[in-house]
């Protein structure tokens, strides 16, 4: 199997704002587990809402998640910026996303999706890579 490396874009920072709210609202959700929220919104619910927060089991206060500050979303962590933004099935009406994720002060992985404007829902959550 030949794997690729993602094609980051570069975008306007209006799109990348808006796909920020978005990461910073599903991650608010996944903090309060309002799975109201993530059912209707992201369209996540049940065997999968139980892996999601298995996959974060080792924090030990969700409400200290969270992402880095929107001013910082080009700024560099591990040596890649901390909202990436690439290129996905070939279009650009479709974006892969990567983004920090923090516990607190501490960078624990990162946030890994796709972002449809026009699509439902919106951002579909992968997964969390650690």
């Amino acid at each position: 199997m030949i794997f690729r490396r993602p094609r980051y874009m570069h975008l306007d920072n209006d799109f990348k704002r808006e796909i920020y709210l978005t990461l910073a609202d599903f991650l608010s959700a996944y903090r309060m587990e309002d799975i109201q929220i993530l059912n209707d919104k992201y369209d996540i619910s049940g065997q999968f809402l139980e892996e999601i927060y298995e996959m974060l089991d080792f924090v030990e206060d969700k409400s200290n998640l969270r992402l880095f500050p929107m001013e910082e979303m080009d700024k560099e962590e591990g040596g890649a910026a901390k909202l990436q933004v690439f290129a996905s099935n070939h279009t650009e009406s479709v974006v892969g996303i990567e983004a920090c994720l923090y516990d607190g002060q501490e960078w624990i992985g990162l946030i890994k999706g796709i972002y449809e404007p026009d699509g439902f829902p919106k951002f579909t959550f992968h997964y969390f890579s650690t």
